[in-house]
């Protein structure tokens, strides 16, 4: 037997050597017990080496594995993230800029044959108009820039009526002259 071995002493077992007080330097040191191989009970006669340090290198790859499924956690992690961000952009994207380009206007054949425009659409397409500061339904008019509808008038539509008149000396048009008129159509 013999206490703390030189660099150079690497047939020390580290399951059976503990650590013991040493009564000449009156500290805690190890106690290193030489290997004594194919006599042991731990020892692979397959491998001719020691289960302990299959042991030690099975701790080590679970220790890399370990760190391996970490790193992984926090790569999901960082894409989660990632992905809620691309969609909260999507999302700002589409209602904060695609949506002031209108959504198609549609035809609506009535009872008696005659076709309107959906009030709803063109209301969103005004106000499409007003947000690009852009002429979308071809009448040749800006609206908010060169034309208001009447807010006076019971059939304009609500979501129009929130937009209020800025400028009193643009012409004001009904919701009915709007929706009936050709384009282009003069404004008076």
């Amino acid at each position: 037997m013999s206490f703390i071995p030189p660099p150079s002493y690497t047939n020390g077992c580290p399951y059976y050597s503990n650590p013991a007080f040493n009564p000449d330097s009156t500290s805690l040191e190890m106690l290193w017990i030489e290997c004594i191989e194919s006599q042991c009970r731990l020892w692979d006669s397959t491998s001719s080496s020691c289960s302990i340090e299959v042991v030690q290198t099975m701790r080590e790859i679970n220790t890399n594995i370990q760190g391996i499924m970490t790193s992984m956690y926090t790569m999901m992690d960082n894409m989660h993230t990632m992905m809620d961000n691309m969609y909260k952009l999507s999302s700002h994207n589409h209602y904060s800029h695609q949506h002031t380009l209108p959504h198609e206007t549609a035809d609506v054949d009535t009872a008696n044959g005659a076709a309107l425009k959906k009030s709803t659409a063109a209301a969103s397409q005004l106000i499409s108009e007003k947000q690009g500061n852009e002429d979308l339904d071809a009448n040749g008019y800006v609206y908010a820039k060169d034309f208001y509808i009447d807010p006076d008038d019971p059939d304009m539509p609500e979501m129009l009526s929130k937009i209020p008149v800025l400028d009193e000396s643009l012409p004001l048009v009904s919701w009915a002259d709007y929706l009936d008129s050709t384009s282009p159509f003069s404004i008076s």
